[in-house]
Formats: C-alpha cells, sequence, structure tokens
C-alpha cells in the first residue's frame, strides 16, 4: 500500500515536472531523461529512507537532483512558485520558502559581485584611457613644435 502511494506521488511530480517542460516549450528527451533520473533517485531514497512521508520523499529528491545544476535551481525555483507548493503542509512551505530566498540571494549576490567586477573594470580601462591619451596629445603635441622648429632652423623662415 505504502508503495502504491509513494508511487502515486511519484507519478503525479513527474506527470507535473513534464507538464511544466512542455509549458516551456522545451519537451523532448531531456524530460523523458530527467523523469528516468529522478524514478532511478527515487528508489535509491526509498531505500534508504523508508521512514520519510511522500512529500518529504518527493522534494528531497527534487532538492537533491536539481540544486547543484544552476539551469535546474532556476527550473526548481519556478516549480516551487507554482501549485505544487499547495499540496506541501505550512512548515514544508515555509522552509521551501527560505530555501528560495537563499537561492535569490545566492543569484542576487552573484550579479552584484558581476556588476561590481565590470565597474572596477571600466574604471581602469576609463583611466588608462585617459592617460593613454594625455601621454599621446603630449606626444603629438612635442612633435609637432620640434617639426615647427626644424622647418624654421631648417629653412631659416623668418
Amino acid at each position: 500500500m505504502e508503495e502504491l502511494s509513494h508511487h502515486h506521488c511519484w507519478k503525479k511530480n513527474e506527470e507535473f515536472f513534464l507538464m511544466e517542460m512542455q509549458y516551456d516549450g522545451k519537451i523532448s528527451d531531456m524530460a523523458q531523461k530527467m523523469g528516468a533520473m529522478e524514478a532511478l533517485l527515487k528508489s535509491m531514497y526509498m531505500q534508504q529512507n523508508p521512514h520519510l512521508s511522500e512529500e518529504k520523499l518527493c522534494t528531497m529528491i527534487i532538492f537533491q537532483h536539481h540544486a547543484h545544476r544552476h539551469q535546474h535551481m532556476l527550473l526548481l525555483i519556478k516549480r516551487l512558485e507554482t501549485k505544487m507548493i499547495l499540496k506541501m503542509n505550512k512548515m514544508m512551505i515555509f522552509n521551501m520558502i527560505k530555501m528560495m530566498m537563499i537561492f535569490n540571494m545566492i543569484k542576487m549576490m552573484m550579479i552584484f559581485n558581476m556588476i561590481k567586477m565590470i565597474m572596477i573594470f571600466n574604471m581602469i580601462i576609463f583611466k588608462m584611457m585617459i592617460l593613454m591619451n594625455l601621454n599621446t596629445m603630449n606626444m603629438i603635441k612635442t612633435t609637432i613644435d620640434l617639426n615647427i622648429d626644424d622647418y624654421v632652423l631648417f629653412y631659416g623662415v623668418t
């Protein structure tokens, strides 16, 4: 019976995942492969953690399977924001929102660091450009001066 309920929960979850992939217009063998991978993981987790409830098991697998891959992380956040979250109990919703916030913070930090780096880089380039321009300006000026002097000296223009 428990096997059935686990299976039912898993089927629902997989259907949801496939639905979302279709919704994104990305339905392909990728979805099938991921479904198969998740099913494999599910059987492994069931052997390791027979005490876990079905929702916990599903959530755990989703987190374990997707969290370490960036593009899946975004998919995961999107999935958490959709109707699947309504099937969970309040504590799990709270935990998931907390996880989402952490993910978003990490994303924000990454973006912020990138912007900071770009700004620093631009500053350096900008300074270098100013210095280079000043130098070239001086060089051009001196060569022009020299040329005029040479011209005056050489041809004795009065």
